[in-house]
């Protein structure tokens, strides 16, 4: 039997634990800390998280890409850009110092991540 480990006040999923008969016997080993709560089978982390002791599936981020500005960022977000990190929300213009090709990535539980690029010239 497969089970999911959660953090019952997020939803966000933790690992999945095989071969365990019972959710007791699951969580009476600490595997990934702040897990507190399983649920009955094998649930991906990019794709899902617990809602109400159910799986769901991650919504699609909301984020969309207008030539240099990152439009509908909700509040809570981390921006990534090229490796570095950066707190963001609502529409975010983008500025860079050089031209060039530039990695994207917007993360803000439980929407999905957005991942893209832009040409900075």
């Amino acid at each position: 039997m497969n089970w999911t480990e959660y953090d019952s006040n997020t939803g966000r999923i933790g690992g999945i634990h095989s071969g365990y008969a019972t959710a007791d016997a699951v969580l009476s080993q600490v595997f990934w800390p702040g897990m507190d709560s399983v649920a009955e089978g094998e649930f991906d982390n990019r794709d899902f998280y617990i809602l109400n002791g159910q799986p769901t599936e991650r919504p699609a981020s909301p984020v969309t890409l207008s030539d240099l500005t990152l439009l509908g960022v909700p509040a809570g977000s981390t921006l990534t850009i090229n490796g570095e990190r950066y707190d963001a929300e609502g529409d975010v213009e983008l500025e860079f110092p050089l031209p060039g090709t530039y990695s994207l990535r917007v993360e803000c539980f439980p929407y999905k991540d957005w991942e893209g690029e832009v040409v900075a010239t």
